[in-house]
C-alpha cells in the first residue's frame, strides 16, 4: 500500500513510539475514503436504474455480511461483525454486473469472490487478489453464454475524474500504475487512431471504472515503484490485446485486471532481484576500488629505504 504503514504496538527501548498516522490511516478510515470516492458513480447508477441498481447492491451487500459472520464464527478473532470495505466491495460488484445476471448468478459470483479472493487468505491485505475481480472473473468465464457481458450501469468518464484526484492526493492508490494503463493506452491507441474514433462512451468509461477502482487497487498490485508502473502497463496492453480478440469490453477489462494482479508477485520479485543485483555490482565496484587503493598504498610504501620500518610499523 502506498500508505506509511504504522504499527501502533512498535516501541522504540522502553518508549512507545506514537504518531499522527496511528490514529488517522487505520483500516476502516480507508475504507471509509474508498466509500466516498465512490459516490459519484453510485449517484449516476441509482439515477440511471434506481430499483434494479439498489436491489443488486442490497443483495451483494446481504451476501458479503453473510460471509463475514459466517468466516467470524469459524475463526473468532478474525474480523469484526460488519467491514466498510464489504460494503465498498458490495458497490463494486453492483456497478459491474451484467444487467441480465439472475439471483443465482449473483450469488455465485460474490461467493466465489469474497472466498476465494479475500476471506480464505485472511482478509484484505493478506490476498494478492481482489475479491471482485476474482468474483467477475468467474462468472464471466462460467455464465459467459448466458450473459450479454453489459454492465448494469454505464458511469461517465466525468464522474471518476475527481475521485481518482482525490485517491491519488492521499495516495491510496498509486499515480505510477496511472501512468503505466495510460501509457499503454496511447502508445497502442496511436498506432491506429482509427480505433479510438470508433469507441464508444460505454466501452471507455467501463474501462476506466475497473482501471480505476480495481486495477490500482494497492492490496492486489505491485509493492515497488517500478512494478506498479509495470503492473499498469500491463493490464492496458491485455485489456487492449482481449479487446482486439473480439471480447466484450466487460470481460476484457475484468480479465485483464485479473491476469494483471496475478502477475503482480513476479513483477515484485523481478524489480527486487534487479534492484539486488544493481546493489551487488555497485558493492563489487566498491570493494574493488578499496583493494586497488590499498595495493597502490603498499607499493608506494614499500620503497627498499623505508621497507623494514614500514614492516615493523605495520606489526
Amino acid at each position: 500500500m502506498n500508505l506509511p504503514e504504522w504499527r501502533p504496538g512498535h516501541t522504540s527501548g522502553n518508549t512507545p513510539v506514537t504518531s499522527p498516522l496511528t490514529s488517522v490511516w487505520q483500516a476502516e478510515r480507508i475504507a471509509l475514503l474508498w466509500l466516498l470516492a465512490l459516490a459519484p458513480a453510485v449517484g449516476f447508477a441509482i439515477w440511471q436504474e434506481p430499483a434494479g441498481w439498489l436491489r443488486t447492491a442490497f443483495l451483494v451487500a446481504l451476501l458479503l455480511q453473510a460471509w463475514q459472520l459466517l468466516f467470524r464464527l469459524m475463526l473468532p478473532p478474525a474480523g469484526a461483525l460488519f467491514s466498510i470495505q464489504d460494503l465498498v466491495h458490495a458497490l463494486l460488484f453492483a456497478l459491474l454486473l451484467p444487467v441480465d445476471f439472475g439471483i443465482r448468478e449473483i450469488v455465485f459470483t460474490v461467493s466465489f469472490g469474497s472466498v476465494f479472493g479475500d476471506r480464505l487468505f485472511g482478509g484484505r491485505g493478506f490476498s494478492f487478489l481482489n475479491p471482485v475481480v476474482t468474483g467477475m472473473g468467474f462468472a464471466l468465464f462460467t455464465f459467459s453464454s448466458t450473459s450479454s457481458d453489459i454492465p448494469l450501469s454505464a458511469v461517465p468518464i466525468a464522474a471518476l475524474l475527481i475521485p481518482a484526484i482525490v485517491l491519488t492526493s492521499v495516495e491510496l492508490i498509486s499515480i505510477r500504475t496511472l501512468l503505466g494503463i495510460l501509457a499503454s493506452a496511447v502508445f497502442l491507441l496511436a498506432g491506429s487512431p482509427g480505433e479510438a474514433a470508433s469507441w464508444q462512451l460505454e466501452q471507455s468509461s467501463t474501462l476506466a471504472l475497473v482501471a480505476l477502482y480495481l486495477v490500482t487497487d494497492p492490496a492486489a498490485g505491485g509493492s515497488t515503484d517500478a512494478s506498479r508502473f509495470a503492473h499498469g502497463l500491463l493490464f492496458g496492453v491485455l485489456a487492449m490485446v482481449l479487446l482486439h480478440a473480439d471480447q466484450d469490453v466487460l470481460a476484457a477489462a475484468i480479465n485483464a485486471a485479473l491476469l494483471a494482479s496475478l502477475s503482480a508477485p513476479l513483477l515484485d520479485h523481478l524489480v527486487v532481484q534487479m534492484l539486488a543485483y544493481r546493489r551487488g555490482q555497485r558493492l563489487l565496484l566498491q570493494r574493488r576500488a578499496v583493494v586497488d587503493a590499498v595495493m597502490a598504498a603498499g607499493k608506494e610504501g614499500r620503497s627498499p629505504a623505508a621497507g623494514p620500518e614500514r614492516d615493523q610499523a605495520d606489526v
